[in-house]
C-alpha cells in the first residue's frame, strides 16, 4: 500500500497572536529556545509572554517566513486581505508588568 505523502497545512499569522480559542489550544507548544516564552503554562484567553532576550532589537518576521512554508496564490490573497484591513484598532504600546 502506498503512503500519501504528508501536506502541510496553509496558515496564516495574525496580528494579534495573544488570543487563544479553546479550539486552538492543543496546537499550542513552546518551543526550546524561543526568544518569547509563556510567563504560565499555555491556557485559554490571553497569554503573557516574557521576553528572554530584551538586549536584542525586536524582530517581527512571520513564523511563515521563519519555518520556510510556502503559502499557495489563494491563500496569499486571503492573507494579503486580513492584513491590508485597517479598521483594527492600533496596538497598546509596549509595556512591563511587573508580578
Amino acid at each position: 500500500m502506498e503512503e500519501e505523502p504528508i501536506q502541510i497545512q496553509p496558515f496564516v499569522t495574525l496580528q494579534n497572536g495573544s488570543r487563544v480559542t479553546p479550539r486552538q489550544l492543543e496546537f499550542i507548544t513552546e518551543i526550546k529556545g524561543s526568544r518569547f516564552v509563556g510567563v504560565k503554562k499555555p491556557g485559554r484567553g490571553i497569554l503573557i509572554l516574557k521576553d528572554t532576550q530584551p538586549q536584542m532589537e525586536e524582530e517581527n518576521s512571520g513564523v511563515i517566513k521563519d519555518q520556510g512554508i510556502e503559502m499557495t496564490e489563494e491563500h496569499k490573497a486571503l492573507a494579503d486581505a486580513l492584513l491590508s484591513n485597517n479598521n483594527d484598532p492600533k496596538p497598546p504600546e509596549p509595556f512591563e508588568w511587573n508580578f
